[in-house]
């Protein structure tokens, strides 16, 4: 069994969205941790803000099969794919990362870059999984979140 990641975020009736992600993942997956949820400001645009969390997941399926599906729920709950990444959605699913997995499947990377790029992402993670190490960075989570300076405010939820 491997162990996957998925970053969840909403900010178009985030909380109805969160919860009908977490049931579609739960058709396929087998839920071992899941974060609070965080409130915060969306990213690279003006909009309302966003809720996130992150969601630990068994699995036997492959890396490709995992993506499949999670492409496939955001399509079933009407997300539509825009050339503009930082835009209002109802739902994001992204896999963030399986076991130690370090590569590119698709047009996926991972570990996911948005990891250290966004405290939304990492400090989910961090509740869930502190002390794993990142695959690239051969570091604890919480060793990352040291080292980043964010910016944004993140306001725990629950």
């Amino acid at each position: 069994m491997s162990l996957v990641f998925f970053s969840l975020g909403s900010n178009i009736e985030p909380i109805k969205n969160l919860s009908d992600a977490r049931h579609e993942l739960g058709k396929y997956f087998s839920l071992k941790k899941s974060s609070s949820t965080y409130q915060s400001p969306s990213a690279g645009f003006d909009g309302e803000d966003f809720l996130n969390e992150v969601l630990c997941y068994e699995t036997n399926l492959k890396v490709s099969e995992v993506l499949q599906i999670t492409k496939n729920i955001e399509k079933s709950m009407g997300r539509e794919k825009s050339s503009n990444k930082n835009s209002d959605r109802n739902i994001d699913i992204d896999l963030i990362l399986y076991d130690s997995f370090i590569g590119e499947v698709g047009s996926t990377k991972l570990p996911h870059s948005d990891i250290e790029k966004y405290n939304f992402v990492l400090i989910p993670l961090i509740e869930i999984a502190g002390e794993m190490i990142h695959p690239s960075l051969g570091i604890s989570m919480k060793d990352v979140a040291e080292q980043k300076k964010f910016s944004n405010k993140l306001t725990k939820l629950d």
